[in-house]
């Protein structure tokens, strides 16, 4: 079993706002690129999910069933 102290506490307490912050960025970086390309584009696509899953992994709730 994973042990993860007061990080898991801390992402479990705060995973909304932690979900509504990645979003808010990957928006603000399509937003406010100059010319996004389409390369800009898909690693965006590529990098929410993953920071959603590592939001996942460190939930406290779902780390320890």
């Amino acid at each position: 079993m994973l042990r993860l102290g007061p990080v898991g506490r801390f992402v479990h307490r705060f995973k909304k706002w932690i979900g509504v912050a990645i979003l808010a960025v990957a928006a603000i970086v399509l937003f406010t690129w100059s010319y996004p390309t389409m390369l800009v584009v898909i690693w965006t696509a590529v990098i929410v999910p993953v920071a959603f899953g590592i939001r996942e992994f460190l939930d406290l709730r779902t780390s320890t069933g």
